[in-house]
């Protein structure tokens, strides 16, 4: 096989058929790339568009981590699927001290009446006994002696507490679920102004 060609045997009637053989790779086509060739065959397959990274960000989601601050919640993730019906962007992020146990979810709103109607949709059969770590709190909150938004606390039927809240001036709003009610209460007191608006 010195000349770059093969001999194959094809049986028993002893005809000898002669290939060429080459040692470099085929160079494509001038016909561009896709379009069948003369017996209908493709000469390559058109490239399949990628999908984005799981933790990839849309712009809105983009913008929204943008607002928070980086020393209270971390690693976000984009939450197309939650988007829609009033919220504009959504991610899951994590928080960077100790509190929710589940990945605290933060929303943006395109105005103050889907906050509110976000806010009583996630706190539907919450009630108010003033006790957050209890879970019995609906209530509006202060940041700096002045209302910030709306707040709830409740327990879900897995036993985490969850602390549902909107930041009014910043039209945002958070789900934070953590398995020890008296820490979730201390971290959300911590770290309720999640953004730097």
């Amino acid at each position: 096989m010195a000349d770059g060609h093969r001999n194959l045997d094809s049986g028993s009637n002893n005809h000898m058929v002669r290939l060429a053989v080459s040692k470099t790779p085929p160079t494509p086509s001038p016909q561009s790339a896709g379009s069948p060739v003369a017996d209908g065959s493709p000469t390559s397959v058109s490239p399949v568009p990628q999908q984005s990274p799981l933790n990839s960000l849309t712009a809105g989601e983009q913008q929204l981590v943008d607002k928070l601050k980086p020393d209270l919640l971390t690693s976000c993730k984009g939450r197309s699927d939650l988007e829609g019906d009033g919220v504009v962007a959504a991610v899951d992020c994590q928080s960077v001290t100790t509190g929710p146990t589940k990945r605290p979810l933060v929303v943006r709103f395109p105005d103050i009446g889907s906050a509110q109607a976000w806010f009583r949709n996630n706190t539907d059969g919450f009630v108010d006994q003033g006790d957050c770590a209890g879970g019995h709190r609906l209530t509006t909150w202060t940041h700096n002696h002045v209302v910030a938004g709306t707040m709830g606390c409740s327990y879900t039927t897995d036993g985490n507490l969850r602390i549902v809240w909107v930041i009014n001036n910043a039209l945002i709003g958070v789900i934070a679920d953590g398995s020890d009610g008296s820490t979730m209460h201390t971290w959300w007191r911590s770290s309720a102004s999640v953004c730097g608006c």
